[in-house]
């Protein structure tokens, strides 16, 4: 058994620090009997941090998506006008931003012809 047991809950953060650097100092066979307990402070905060990286991993795949099919819409209505997309054209529409996908869905019905399009894309700048 250990000689020492350190309750972490009570600790401080450097005082937490300083108990770790104390274990790694220990032979490893006392190393290893001792035992630990993790800090309260460390337990939420890793459970918190686990939660939200997965709710913003969640969100931003869902933002994606919607992206996606938001740019599969539009290539639709594109080529049922066009007949045809040029694959230059599908590479600058999947770099959109959300917002230019938004604005471009409510200027299809104004384009005539293919290169009102190109106009349109390229007066957005570099996209």
């Amino acid at each position: 058994m250990a000689r020492d047991r350190i309750d972490h809950d009570a600790l401080t953060k450097d005082e937490d620090l300083k108990s770790e650097q104390y274990l790694q100092a220990l032979p490893a066979g006392e190393r290893e009997e001792a035992m630990i307990v993790k800090p309260k402070w460390y337990t939420e905060a890793y459970e918190k941090g686990q939660h939200e990286g997965k709710q913003e991993g969640r969100q931003e795949g869902r933002q994606e998506g919607e992206r996606a099919g938001q740019v599969r819409m539009i290539c639709g209505r594109l080529r049922r006008k066009f007949q045809s997309i040029s694959p230059s054209t599908l590479e600058t529409l999947n770099r959109l931003p959300v917002e230019q996908l938004d604005r471009l869905d409510e200027a299809v019905d104004d384009f005539r012809v293919s290169s009102d399009l190109d106009a349109w894309l390229h007066g957005l700048g570099d996209v």
